[in-house]
């Protein structure tokens, strides 16, 4: 099954959806991110929001978040923007029927397709590393990334 997800960054907000399994996500554009895990701990939250709304999960991990733009063309992360893909693309998996048979069969093939400010300002390695994760690590219950466009371009495997 072919599955299409649209990721856009606009105006401080990540909105991601996908029209085929009815999936929609709009949060503020930051993350909680543990880097020695190499983990999202909150999408859209920040340490103040974590520390008032949940004081005793956030006395336990304070001293391994940071709080990270979840794009930034100037600062960016790939690591946690990879993650953040991950779990948006699984959640948009999630939301489809048959999951169980997909999931299992790996049937399923994934189109991302970003609309990122100021991507074209990312230097030049690390946007090679971030695409290199999207489209050879498996996202999820997607397995397989079948197109990568970024602002329009279709992005491709390299070769070798």
């Amino acid at each position: 099954m072919k599955i299409t997800l649209n990721i856009v960054v606009k105006e401080g907000r990540i909105i991601a959806d996908s029209p085929e399994t009815g999936f929609h996500e709009d949060v503020a554009n930051v993350l909680l991110f543990e880097p020695e895990q190499k983990k999202i701990a909150g999408i859209g939250t920040t340490l103040e929001e974590a520390e008032r709304d949940y004081p005793q999960a956030y006395a336990q991990k304070k001293h391994t978040l940071i709080e990270v733009p979840g794009y930034s063309s100037t600062e960016f992360q790939g690591d946690s923007f990879y993650f953040l893909i991950r779990y948006l693309s699984t959640s948009a998996c999630l939301n489809k029927r048959n999951i169980f048979l997909t999931s299992l069969l790996s049937l399923d093939r994934l189109c991302l397709n970003f609309t990122l400010p100021g991507y074209e300002q990312v230097p030049k390695p690390k946007r090679e590393r971030f695409e290199h994760q999207i489209l050879t690590k498996p996202l999820g219950t997607c397995r397989k990334v079948r197109q990568l466009m970024i602002n329009n371009q279709e992005i491709h495997k390299p070769h070798g």
